[in-house]
């Protein structure tokens, strides 16, 4: 659940005045994402980063927070999910709240269904992530009320909206 951080404005930053938004803009860092688990067996999809306050350099580690959106679509389903992050190199950990939503073939889990859950992401060395969680259905049938989730996969920078010098 959090993104990795291979953030050209969040790795590269050497000092909190270096690593600032373009003028106008939030400071946002967009990933892209590529997991295998459960219950999307395959996915694919994007994590937004909105970082809040300064990037830190302290002790030669790097740091930042802020908030995180993302969405996922793969065999079975697609998720929606919304929390916080802390960045804090070499690791990115993030909590969330998720939203799933099964299609009528789903890996493992119930045909047409909807569950909402939380789940704790971490991501390291800037590309490998892991994410883990329950999810607990609220619209739909079937014998799995509640499904504990997880996935494995990478993170990949796309675009952000950091002004270096």
């Amino acid at each position: 659940m959090v993104a990795a951080l291979a953030v050209p404005g969040v790795a590269y930053a050497q000092a909190e005045s270096e690593a600032k938004p373009k003028e106008g803009r939030l400071p946002i860092v967009l990933f892209g994402t590529a997991t295998i688990g459960r219950p999307l067996w395959l996915s694919g999809g994007v994590d937004a980063l909105f970082l809040i306050g300064p990037t830190k350099n302290e002790d030669g580690l790097l740091g930042s927070q802020g908030l995180v959106a993302g969405g996922n679509l793969g065999i079975g389903g697609f998720q929606l999910s919304a929390g916080a992050f802390k960045a804090g190199l070499p690791a990115v950990f993030s909590a969330r709240v998720v939203y799933t939503q099964t299609f009528p073939h789903p890996h493992v889990s119930d045909p047409n269904a909807a569950y909402i859950g939380a789940s704790a992401q971490i991501t390291i060395l800037y590309f490998v992530r892991a994410n883990f969680g329950v999810d607990h259905r609220i619209r739909g049938t079937g014998d799995r009320r509640t499904l504990y989730v997880w996935s494995v996969g990478a993170h990949f920078y796309l675009k952000d909206t950091i002004k270096r010098r």
